[in-house]
């Protein structure tokens, strides 16, 4: 009975591990240290501040990122607050 448990076991761990997907895929950014706050718009655009090199935007759930600190005096971002308007906020 422990042999046939076993070799079960052995079975269903051999099919989940065939049948797994890779989710995880590599992007363009961002870059420049950790993230260290996350905010989304009303259109679903992802905004990302980092430790380093300010903030990013996604419009293709991150495939592709754009850095948008552009003009700002600081990079680091600890906070992204979008209100109804959809005007977002850095502190």
């Amino acid at each position: 009975m422990k042999t046939l448990i076993f070799i079960t076991s052995i079975f269903f761990l051999s099919i989940q591990t065939l049948s797994a997907q890779n989710f995880w895929q590599p992007t363009n950014g961002p870059f420049g240290g950790d993230i260290r706050t996350l905010a989304i718009n009303s259109s679903g655009h992802i905004f990302a501040g980092s430790d380093y090199a300010g903030t990013y935007r996604t419009t293709n759930n991150g495939l592709y990122w754009t850095q948008i600190n552009n003009g700002l005096p600081m990079t680091y971002a600890r906070g992204l607050v979008i209100n109804s308007d959809d005007i977002i906020f850095m502190d």
